[in-house]
């Protein structure tokens, strides 16, 4: 998962062997014939490991050790944003359920409008293509009167007298029944117009 590849990443970063260049990690990794591929921190810990030295840096850090969920804790400024690594950025979008997946600048977008209060308008351009689309669908259902609300396709099968719906699943016939509890089809909010409606209300 993300959240465990970013705290390993934020752990293996205060090992004093971080502050070394790759070069000379990789030559490190060659002298003791270990795999000199992977990312900075990953060399970092495939060296301390070989050594026997890496138990005392096993769950050093914690979710929490990068943003302890007060938003006072978050820079201000741009500048403060820019200066936090990935990992922090991920950890207070997080720790907030916000979306935490996109470039570090998108991630500070979210974050610096999480932390004026302005959360929402970090999705604006999604929730504009969310709103075409019910539009769209909207035009649709103009378009069809709304007859496929109340469109079930059948098939019938070579063998008895039974009606199914077009599925290989036997063991869901039951379910497919017009006996089977379920939303009431002629319930009037089953109509398209009327759920597009109410999810238009909720994006906008």
């Amino acid at each position: 998962m993300q959240k465990e590849e970013d705290l390993k990443r934020e752990l293996w970063k205060l090992h004093p062997l971080y502050k070394e260049n790759r070069e000379t990690l990789i030559r490190k990794l060659n002298e003791a014939n270990l795999i000199q591929t992977g990312k900075k921190y990953e060399l970092v810990q495939r060296i301390v490991e070989s050594r026997d030295e890496g138990d005392e840096f096993v769950n050093k850090l914690s979710e929490t050790d990068l943003y302890d969920g007060n938003t006072s804790s978050i820079p201000k400024s741009t500048a403060g944003l820019m200066k936090l690594s990935v990992a922090h950025l991920r950890a207070i979008l997080r720790a907030h359920n916000v979306l935490e997946i996109g470039s570090k600048e998108e991630l500070i977008v979210r974050v610096g409008l999480l932390k004026a209060c302005h959360l929402e308008s970090a999705f604006s351009r999604e929730r504009l293509c969310i709103l075409h689309c019910i539009m769209v669908a909207k035009e649709i259902s103009q378009i069809q009167g709304d007859n496929f609300s109340n469109t079930i396709r059948r098939r019938k099968f070579a063998h008895g007298k039974t009606e199914t719906m077009t599925t290989r699943n036997s063991c869901l016939q039951s379910l497919l029944t017009d006996t089977a509890p379920g939303i009431d089809k002629d319930c009037s909010n089953r109509e398209p117009h009327i759920i597009l409606s109410t999810l238009d209300i909720k994006v906008s």
